[in-house]
C-alpha cells in the first residue's frame, strides 16, 4: 500500500533528517543536500575524542586514497567518509590537513579494529 500526501512527505523528511543528521524540511531539500554535499559534515564523539566526519557521496575525485582501517584503496569516485580530529593539538588547520579517507564500514568498526 502506498500512502501519499503532505503529512506523509513531512514525516519522511523528518525521519531522513533524524537518521542522517542532515537538517531538511522536505525530502527534496534532503536529496539536494545529499547531492551537493551540504550538511554532510558532523562531529562524532568517540572513545578517542571528538571527530569531524564528512560523508563523501563519490563521483567527484578521480584520485584514490588509502583507508587507514583496512589499508586498501578508497576510490574517490565511491561513497566514503573523511574524518579528522575535532580538537587537533596544533589547531583546526593542522587537524584538517591530517584528515583521512575511510571506507564507511571501516570507520564504523574502527573502535573494534585499530587502524593499520
Amino acid at each position: 500500500m502506498v500512502v501519499a500526501g503532505a503529512a506523509t512527505a513531512a514525516v519522511a523528511a523528518q525521519n531522513l533528517s533524524t537518521e542522517s543528521g542532515i537538517a531538511s524540511r522536505t525530502v527534496a531539500q534532503w536529496v539536494h543536500r545529499i547531492r551537493t554535499g551540504g550538511g554532510l559534515r558532523r562531529v562524532e564523539d568517540h572513545p578517542d575524542g571528538e571527530w569531524v566526519v564528512q560523508v563523501v557521496t563519490g563521483g567527484g575525485a578521480e584520485r584514490s586514497y588509502r583507508c587507514p582501517g583496512c589499508d586498501q584503496l578508497v576510490p574517490g569516485s565511491s561513497p566514503h567518509v573523511v574524518a579528522w580530529p575535532a580538537d587537533g593539538l596544533l589547531g583546526a588547520e593542522a587537524a584538517l590537513a591530517d584528515r583521512r579517507h575511510w571506507h564507511r564500514p571501516c570507520w564504523d568498526r574502527r573502535a573494534v579494529r585499530r587502524p593499520r
